[in-house]
């Protein structure tokens, strides 16, 4: 089945910045590799992680580790790139 839509991203709130670090850390390793971005929105980290469909699942396992699932969607993406003060971008595919 082919969706016709891209999947939203996953958007996470980091307990803090050391998770921040912590979670750079594996993506630098190659172990939880996929794009994603951070924003810095009122004195708080939030990460916007785009995984393909198939790894969906393991991706919110794995940075559920790091901060606290809030949702996905594009809305609240588009508040935390336009309000908040963006980190990372690493290979934001669309």
């Amino acid at each position: 089945m082919r969706l016709k839509t891209p999947v939203s991203p996953l958007i996470f709130a980091l307990f803090s910045a050391d998770a921040l670090l912590d979670l750079m850390e594996m993506q630098k390793d190659g172990r939880g590799n996929f794009p994603l971005t951070v924003c810095l929105c009122e004195s708080k980290y939030y990460l916007c992680a785009y995984p393909k469909l198939k790894f969906r699942r393991t991706c919110r396992e794995t940075l559920g580790k790091f901060g606290e699932f809030i949702g996905s969607g594009y809305i609240l993406e588009a508040f935390l790139l336009e309000h908040g003060k963006l980190l990372v971008a690493q290979k934001l595919l669309r």
